[in-house]
């Protein structure tokens, strides 16, 4: 399967996001189809062996949009530009109209068809998409609504004149639900420009320019022109133009514009660092390994815009309703129309309400609701270190009061020491050096704790032959007729070795046996995070059950559970079994959170209803997560979960006012209260409120920032 993203011109409501949804879906091939009002933009997954971008983007412009391959972007500033453009030269027109039409000794009949032509003028785009969708889509969206409502005003009021009818004429009204229209236009590219903020802002964090070495000599370059393995020299106070390796000097870099972390990171020889991040005081020669998409930075921006681009399944109710509601509208302005003419109230009272009933209802609001809220909601994650790669699981993440906790690497800072060695018939040294020579090239935890221990003693290490990973357990490997083996008591007793009774130790504990006989052990500890208990403290303030999950001994694991709190603790759980403890939990009718650091979890998130990964250094290709934390602190955890209160919050907010306003207002639209209140909404006020609501829906989202500042 391939993606393919497009921007889409002339989607304005949540009609034409259906539009495109259900035009996209006839063809062959299309696995996925996700289009965003707010970001105008579409993310399709098909087969290449079916279709191809090309029919995908006819597609879309026979259905009355247009297309646009992702490099030929129109950005947001040209978008704001050309509706602010709009809305000023309607202003500009909009205005005289008025004063003419309310002013006798000015009046003119001719001038107000004038200028209210000129205004339809500038909003061509109006009439010229209602009537294609109509003809091509067979469909009515805003911008039919908009046609309708504003062209029988304009059309009307124009064949009474050259009829030599008497007033009243609705040029003014024509001219200024365009103007209305168009300046809501604008002030909603203003506030959804600033929706998308956190995505610019990852953008320009990336450097331009960089100081390469070649051949012992300082040379600038562009930093897009950097190649893997070039080396680049980053002075003080500089940013570090890519993802790469120190390999001479020391510093401390200040990691927090893509990480969140707020705290300076040494970083000596040997240390990874990522790209866009500012050099402290010292001088580093860094070693490029990733440029381009690969890097940190794109990898961050790559994964916040697809998850700006999905959709949550809250808003599908927000789509079906859409599917149906325009041409309710419709129908509706048309009962309205012949119910008041046949009522005798006459043409200019009925027309009134069939105008007003259009243009009232048109569902920009609908359609912004959900989109608007997760592309705040996302850049504030982004901003703090956590990265939302599925917002549909901040949904679920509501009803969830179960956390599972893994062990090493996640609650622990996974940088275990050797604490002790024992023996048995072996020198300690020989016990280590053949534990290391077991464990080279190994990247699991207690493994470089071996090794680091092995080299800081200047051990020698020794040939094995035939070295087989048993995962969960250990690993086995042969030296001439002997066979090693060296992993958990479980592993070793598999192999027929005894285990002596040995010293209760709350320490993790790895035994090594040769054939038959054990040699003794290596116990070692890992040290919790410093917020590892604050952190579950907040999380069972929120009214978490928290639990840890670990393969290690019931002894250690429960040393571990107690510092920190947790309800409850499950030991000696194999990495395969994991996933299984989950399921048990969920058949006891629970809603289950997974917190794991990725290595030995996928299984166990890829099974939880909330996966939570903790990312190692600057990776955060983690595919079985739904959250992954780039920010190295256990405190973004109940972050993540306020945010997503905060952002379910805000979508149910937005979607209750789009649906109680147009519940509100077109009834009142139609002329439901002229009998007993007198009350009869203008077409202008139509225009103006049907504006101003989708305004408000942006603003309300915009407004999260603020809350999650004050938590």
């Amino acid at each position: 399967m391939k993606k393919l993203r497009v921007q889409i011109e002339n989607l304005h409501c949540a009609s034409c996001v259906q539009g495109v949804e259900k035009g996209l879906s006839s063809l062959d091939g299309i696995e996925d189809i996700q289009v965003n009002l707010a970001l105008k933009e579409a993310l399709i997954t098909y087969s290449p062996l079916e279709t191809n971008a090309s029919i995908i983007c006819k597609k879309i412009n026979n259905l009355g949009f247009k297309a646009l391959p992702k490099k030929e972007n129109s950005s947001p500033i040209d978008e704001l530009k050309s509706a602010r453009y709009k809305a000023l030269l309607a202003g500009v027109l909009a205005i005289p109209l008025m004063v003419i039409s309310m002013t006798p000794q000015f009046h003119s009949v001719w001038i107000e068809l004038s200028l209210s032509s000129a205004i339809l003028l500038i909003g061509y785009q109006f009439f010229t998409r209602g009537i294609l969708d109509l003809i091509k889509r067979k469909s009515a969206t805003m911008d039919t609504l908009v046609a309708i409502g504003v062209g029988t005003a304009y059309l009307s009021s124009s064949w009474q004149i050259f009829q030599e009818s008497p007033p009243p004429y609705y040029f003014e009204t024509a001219g200024m639900l365009v103007f209305f229209i168009l300046l809501g236009r604008y002030l909603e590219a203003r506030a959804k420009g600033k929706t998308s903020s956190a995505i610019r802002k990852l953008i320009d964090l990336a450097p331009q320019k960089a100081i390469r070495i070649k051949d012992g000599v300082e040379e600038e370059c562009l930093a897009k022109d950097l190649r893997i393995d070039d080396v680049v020299l980053v002075k003080a106070g500089q940013k570090i133009p890519a993802d790469g390796l120190v390999i001479e000097g020391r510093s401390t870099v200040d990691e927090s514009m893509v990480s969140g972390e707020s705290l300076p990171t040494e970083k000596i020889e040997g240390s990874n660092v990522i790209g866009a991040t500012i050099n402290g005081m010292g001088k580093l020669l860094i070693r490029v390994k990733k440029i381009g998409k690969d890097s940190f930075l794109q990898q961050v921006i790559q994964v916040v815009e697809e998850a700006q681009r999905s959709k949550v399944p809250i808003q599908k109710l927000a789509d079906q309703i859409a599917a149906y509601f325009v041409p309710f509208v419709v129908i509706l302005a048309f009962i309205s129309l012949v119910t008041w003419w046949n009522m005798g109230m006459g043409w200019e009272f009925s027309l009134q309400c069939f105008v007003a009933v259009l243009i009232i209802a048109c569902p920009c609001s609908l359609g912004l609701a959900t989109p608007t809220a997760i592309i705040v909601g996302t850049g504030i994650g982004a901003e703090r270190g956590i990265l939302i790669r599925n917002p549909s699981a901040l949904q679920a993440a509501k009803k969830i009061r179960t956390l599972v906790f893994d062990k090493t690497g996640t609650v622990t800072k996974g940088h275990p020491q050797v604490k002790e060695i024992q023996t048995n018939g072996i020198s300690e040294d020989d016990l280590l050096s053949i534990a290391a020579s077991l464990e080279q090239g190994s990247a699991h935890p207690l493994a470089q704790a071996i090794t680091k221990e092995a080299s800081a003693k200047a051990l020698a290490l020794q040939s094995m032959k035939q070295i087989k990973v048993h995962n969960g357990l250990g690993i086995s490997a042969r030296k001439g007729d002997s066979n090693f083996y060296l992993g958990n008591q479980l592993f070793l007793q598999e192999q027929g070795i005894e285990i002596p009774a040995t010293e209760s130790l709350d320490f993790t504990t790895v035994y090594l046996g040769q054939d038959q006989q054990y040699l003794g052990f290596i116990a070692c500890e890992d040290s919790l995070k410093p917020e590892a208990s604050a952190s579950i403290g907040k999380l069972k303030s929120m009214g978490m059950r928290c639990l840890l999950l670990s393969g290690d001994r019931q002894q250690v694991a429960e040393a571990v559970g107690q510092k920190l709190g947790m309800h409850e603790v499950f030991a000696g759980v194999l990495p395969k079994n994991k996933a299984a403890k989950i399921q048990e939990l969920q058949s006891k009718g629970k809603r289950v959170a997974m917190i794991g650091d990725g290595i030995n979890d996928a299984p166990a998130l890829a099974q939880a209803d909330l996966s939570i990964a903790v990312a190692n250094g600057s990776d955060i290709a983690i595919e079985a997560a739904d959250i992954v934390l780039i920010r190295n602190d256990l405190m973004a955890i109940a972050e993540t979960f306020f945010l997503s209160q905060v952002m379910m919050r805000k979508i149910k907010q937005n979607l209750f006012w789009a649906f109680f306003y147009n519940i509100l207002t077109l009834p009142i639209a139609a002329g439901v209260l002229y009998p007993s209140f007198g009350i009869l909404l203008h077409p202008m006020i139509a225009g103006a409120a049907m504006a101003f609501s989708s305004v408000s829906v942006v603003g309300n989202a915009l407004l999260m920032k603020n809350q999650f500042t004050k938590n």
